[in-house]
């Protein structure tokens, strides 16, 4: 990868190291970055660089920073170009250079094999994503309203991510080996019911019942204690399947056919 924004953001260059640029620039980078092949507006770059604070002069700033990612760009060897494009600018880019869209990319092809039976094809796709992930994206910056959108998006794709790579090895039958991790991640994200069911769900598996039981018990306390509700009715009736031996998967993830297009971004179609 040439451009890396999940974690610090880094420009590579030809010889693999790492060229260090201005904080500032290194922002406008990473929004031409995610909206590459675009027209970024100058007006949108000088929002994202200092919000509803833009010193006098913001616009000449902005261009200095433009100037200065220019040069970078062109010593570093890298196959990209900035471009001045009416009413701001353009970076050209290969897609295939960007983390950020190589792991959204990975994403897709993740969901596709486990809706086309092939467990084992994503796991190991959900293993090659999540070893992009560096640490919260753009982690450098102090980011503007438009990085902390993408950088929201993305880190919600990490957690389809880890939820992929539960569904892939439950459907592979390593229930026992997901335990360690689903503990994990129910601590990590409390109050996400998925990974609560799955944790139900796997313990069941293995034969606990009297932990999988105490696993809602839990997760039920903790929904009442911090936002004063009951577990949703998919986790209500886990419950009862576990009450009563049956063994349904819960939270099954949506058939393709339910997955609109137009959630794919222009970048990952390829």
């Amino acid at each position: 990868m040439r451009f890396c924004i999940l974690g610090p953001i880094q420009l590579v260059d030809g010889t693999g190291s790492a060229v260090n640029l201005p904080q500032k620039v290194s922002q406008l980078l990473a929004l031409l970055l995610l909206r590459t092949g675009q027209v970024v507006e100058l007006s949108q770059l000088v929002d994202e660089l200092w919000e509803e604070a833009p010193p006098p002069g913001a616009e000449l700033t902005t261009r200095k920073y433009a100037y200065e990612l220019r040069r970078a760009l062109l010593r570093s060897g890298v196959d990209a170009a900035l471009e001045t494009r009416a009413p701001g600018y353009l970076l050209r880019a290969d897609p295939s250079d960007i983390d950020a869209v190589q792991f959204e990319r990975l994403h897709w092809r993740v969901r596709e094999h486990l809706l086309g039976g092939e467990p084992k094809q994503a796991a190991q796709l959900c293993q090659q994503a999540l070893a992009m992930w560096r640490g919260h994206p753009m982690a450098d910056v102090t980011a503007g309203p438009l990085l902390r959108g993408h950088a929201a998006r993305l880190a919600e794709v990490r957690t389809f991510l880890l939820q992929d790579r539960i569904t892939a090895a439950l459907e592979l039958g390593c229930h026992r080996e997901a335990l360690s991790e689903l503990r994990r991640l129910v601590e990590v994200y409390p109050l996400d019911e998925w990974f609560h069911a799955q944790l139900i769900y796997a313990l069941d598996l293995c034969g606990r019942r009297a932990d999988a039981l105490e696993a809602y018990q839990r997760v039920r306390r903790l929904l009442d204690d911090d936002l004063g509700v009951e577990p949703s009715v998919e986790l209500q009736r886990l419950q009862h399947d576990v009450l009563t031996g049956a063994r349904r998967r819960p939270f099954r993830i949506v058939p393709e056919r339910e997955v609109p297009v137009l959630f794919r971004p222009a970048l990952l179609a390829s």
